[in-house]
C-alpha cells in the first residue's frame, strides 16, 4: 500500500494539471474572440470561391464556440479543407480556421474545423448549430451562383 500511494498521487496530479491546461486554452480562445463583430465564410467550391460575410451576433456566437482550444482525439478526425472561417474584430483579422463538411464537398464523413496558434494545431468536430449554418450558407451561395451562371 505504501508503494502504491505515491504513484496514485502522481497520477492524480498529472490528471488535474492537464484539465487546468484545457481550461486555460478555452479561456484564452474565449478572450481572443470576445470582440468578434464579423465573420467571413469562404467556400472552396471546386475552384470557384464563394464567400459570405456574417455580422449577426447570434450566428457569430455559433462559430465562436468552435474555437475552444480542444483537440478531439476520441474521433480521430480526418479533415480536408472545403472552406475557411475568418474571425474579425473592428476590421482586424484575429484568426482563421479551415473547415470541412460533407455538404461542402469533404471526402470525409465528419464535419470538423482546424486552426493553428503556432506551434499548436487544433481540430474539433463542428457543433450542430454551426454545422447547420455553414451548410445552409453554402447551399444558398451555390444555388445563387448556379442561377447566375444559367442566366448567361
Amino acid at each position: 500500500m505504501k508503494k502504491i500511494l505515491p504513484g496514485l498521487f502522481f497520477l492524480v496530479g498529472i490528471s488535474c494539471g492537464s484539465t487546468n491546461d484545457g481550461d486555460k486554452n478555452q479561456q484564452y480562445f474565449a478572450d481572443l474572440l470576445k470582440d468578434v463583430d464579423r465573420l467571413k465564410l469562404i467556400f472552396f467550391n471546386k475552384g470557384d470561391t464563394l464567400s459570405q460575410v456574417i455580422t449577426d451576433q447570434q450566428h457569430i456566437e455559433a462559430y465562436k464556440e468552435l474555437i475552444n482550444g480542444k483537440v478531439d482525439t476520441k474521433n480521430k478526425l480526418k479533415c480536408d479543407s472545403t472552406g475557411k472561417i475568418e474571425y474579425y474584430s473592428k476590421g482586424k483579422l484575429l484568426l482563421d480556421a479551415f473547415f470541412s463538411t460533407p455538404m461542402t464537398g469533404s471526402r470525409f464523413d465528419k464535419a470538423c474545423v482546424t486552426y493553428t496558434l503556432k506551434p499548436d494545431v487544433y481540430s474539433t468536430l463542428f457543433s450542430y448549430r454551426a454545422g447547420i449554418d455553414v451548410d445552409d450558407n453554402y447551399y444558398k451561395l451555390r444555388s445563387s451562383a448556379n442561377r447566375m451562371a444559367a442566366d448567361f
